[in-house]
């Protein structure tokens, strides 16, 4: 009488051995990094940020542009992230600009850029 076997997945990393659990590859840490372009301006003059992040399951980028304004971007858990936007102080003086990423995990990291408006 043949008997039919069912091979489960515990049973699998079994015969194939510790070797494939080794393979998995590890979420890469969490980074983001902000700039600014041009990095000195004038007041009303609109200056353009990109903040991009890498981690595991990104879901926010929050960036404080450091005259009480701020900008916030949404995602549905990426590895890569990106958000570009442009923004004008009303106001003379040196501002540091903040980006804050944000993981599903509520990792968070940081990164600055200096803004010199006259």
């Amino acid at each position: 009488m043949r008997r039919n076997r069912v091979i489960t997945p515990a049973l699998l990393l079994t015969l194939l051995g510790a070797a494939a659990c080794n393979d998995v590859a590890e979420p890469k840490p969490l980074q983001v990094d902000i700039t600014a372009q041009p990095t000195t301006g004038t007041v009303g003059q609109a200056i353009a940020f990109e903040a991009t992040a890498e981690g595991f399951e990104i879901i926010q980028i929050t960036v404080d542009l450091g005259d009480g304004e701020d900008e916030s971007f949404e995602f549905p858990a990426f590895s890569t992230a990106s958000a570009n936007f442009t923004h004008a102080y009303a106001e003379p003086g040196a501002f540091r600009v903040i980006a804050t990423v944000r993981d599903l995990g509520g990792a968070t990291r940081t990164d600055s850029v200096v803004v010199t408006i006259q």
